[in-house]
């Protein structure tokens, strides 16, 4: 279970348990010093952001705070962070259609004030959770509606990000050809910032496309790009991705022992860092490279634990796919009766699934065509600009041209000898 990466898929709190307490009493000593000011609310949207992996509860009820606060002292700013904070918290829970009317009224309220930085974070976040709801038809009419508005203000750190999430939902759409285009797009516009997070990405990115490709070859050499570089910029998270897709791969070549020592050690680092959102894909990756050499009873404990991360954090996806592993170990283990109860519980949470995406299935239509159409406006827009590049070096080579000419004619005039003067 290959997984990808991208910058507004990252979000590091590194905190320790001590820091993290630390943050927590200063912040909430802010909100019971102040009267409701900017102060009390941007205090508000800290402690959600910092509460948003230990507990989901905790982070939303401060994102609530934090948006009473700011509507109640009139700052429209604030007031559009404040619906990015709750949009993110909603997120957390799967609460997808509340985190879309979150970032859809932080849009609005952006978008009325000409906040840039406020305009394209909920877009980012708004393909964030189309994305992770499974909806990539209204995830890239967002992202080419990004990269347009970057484009338009010259941003190129906000380009390289756009182009990736591009890539990326084409991946998904199993358009390898177009994700491989926009991920290399994206790693030569990073590569020109020396921006390492950005490259380490879109290396990781382009080894998946080539792994779907069965090229492994290929992809091992990417995956290993993406490995040295997180190690050198300290990336925890890049370093167990990229662990747990090389162990993939060394399991599908059939080397059985790499792939097993490459997951066990993204578990442990994950472990180390007490970061269950990364630990759960490598879990369920051993399990499953467990249960291909028949040994399911020995997949059961990092099973049963991936299932206890997803339903803990609300990962639908991940969780159908360690409970049909699950299944398949209680079955090699003989425990019949067990092995159905799971096959039941992976049917009703993909009819759930289904269901969940069957709602927006017009606007998911809608949206194909909104993309195809931002596609062809871009390659338009390209065109435009290449004609007027050339139409401009035109303009300046006949200006050249003319100014020659009329410099020839004066000094034709200046060289030619005085007409004779006839004498009566």
């Amino acid at each position: 279970m290959k997984k990808y990466l991208s910058l507004y898929l990252i979000s590091f709190f590194c905190y320790s348990a001590f820091a993290d307490q630390r943050s927590v009493d200063s912040l909430q000593g802010i909100i019971h010093q102040e009267s409701g000011d900017s102060n009390t609310v941007d205090a508000y949207i800290a402690l959600s952001e910092i509460t948003m992996e230990a507990s989901n509860v905790d982070a939303l009820n401060y994102a609530r705070k934090s948006v009473s606060t700011a509507r109640r002292i009139g700052d429209k700013k604030r007031l559009c962070n404040t619906y990015i904070v709750l949009a993110e918290a909603y997120e957390n829970i799967s609460g997808f259609k509340s985190s879309i009317k979150s970032y859809q009224k932080a849009l609005e309220i952006a978008e009325s004030i000409i906040y840039y930085d406020g305009i394209t974070s909920t877009l980012r976040g708004l393909s964030s959770v189309y994305e992770n709801g499974g909806k990539y038809a209204l995830s890239q009419e967002v992202n080419f509606k990004l990269l347009g508005i970057y484009q338009s203000h010259g941003d190129s750190v906000g380009m390289g990000d756009a182009l990736s999430y591009i890539g990326i939902i084409y991946y998904y759409e199993n358009n390898f050809n177009l994700s491989l285009d926009y991920n290399i797009r994206s790693l030569k516009m990073y590569e020109s910032q020396n921006d390492f997070e950005g490259v380490s990405i879109c290396y990781n990115n382009i080894a998946n496309v080539y792994s779907d490709r069965e090229d492994y070859t290929t992809a091992l050499t990417y995956y290993i790009k993406f490995l040295r570089i997180s190690r050198e910029i300290n990336d925890y998270d890049g370093e167990i991705t990229a662990l747990s897709n090389m162990g993939d791969v060394y399991s599908v070549l059939g080397k059985k022992e790499k792939a097993f020592d490459y997951l066990v050690q993204a578990i442990m680092i994950a472990d180390k860092h007490k970061d269950k959102w990364a630990k759960i894909s490598p879990l369920i990756a051993l399990g499953g490279l467990l249960n291909a050499n028949s040994k399911g009873e020995d997949a059961l404990p990092f099973l049963l634990e991936a299932v206890e991360i997803g339903n803990k954090l609300g990962l639908l996806s991940e969780s159908i796919d360690a409970y049909a592993a699950l299944a398949l170990s209680y079955e090699q283990a003989g425990q019949l009766s067990t092995s159905i109860m799971y096959h039941k519980q992976v049917k009703l949470l993909t009819d759930s699934l289904h269901s969940q995406n069957s709602l927006e299935k017009l606007a998911e239509l809608e949206a194909v065509y909104k993309v195809k159409d931002a596609e062809s406006q871009l390659s338009i827009k390209n065109s435009e600009l290449e004609l007027k590049d050339l139409e401009s070096k035109e303009q300046k080579l006949l200006l050249v041209v003319s100014i020659s000419g009329i410099g020839l004619l004066i000094l034709f005039y200046l060289k030619k000898p005085p007409a004779l003067q006839v004498v009566m």
